[in-house]
């Protein structure tokens, strides 16, 4: 079950330079620090007034780099708190979702397609 959301992830060129730019004007502050992910991404999660976005910086190639070269900086996700991973993405599945699954991880995702263009990270814990 979906009991909310965790963050919005958003693909950047630089978090040190949206930081800037978000701490000046928005207010945003550091919840956790840049942490590198395998896939090619340095990510961290800054919050603003109580919403948590997930600032995610390429490392060499990968997915976000590959978004960024094909849509430029932006909205890439909307990461749910669900309850159970696995129960929630059979369910996802079994409604005419594709899903991606995280062998090891209490994660998976929603793709796109079919899902009205939005990629959907499903998580049961935080980032």
């Amino acid at each position: 079950m979906v009991t909310g959301i965790n963050h919005i992830g958003m693909a950047v060129n630089s978090i040190d330079e949206t930081l800037k730019k978000w701490s000046e004007n928005f207010g945003a502050v550091v919840l956790k620090e840049k942490k590198a992910f395998p896939g090619g991404q340095i990510s961290c999660l800054i919050d603003i007034q109580g919403q948590q976005f997930e600032l995610m910086e390429p490392n060499g190639e990968g997915t976000v780099k590959k978004f960024l070269e094909n849509h430029g900086e932006g909205l890439h996700h909307i990461s749910l708190k669900v309850s159970n991973v696995d129960e929630d993405l059979d369910r996802f599945e079994e409604n005419g979702l594709s899903v991606i699954r995280a062998p090891g991880m209490r994660s998976g995702f929603i793709k796109p397609k079919g899902n009205f263009g939005l990629l959907c990270e499903v998580s049961e814990g935080d980032f």
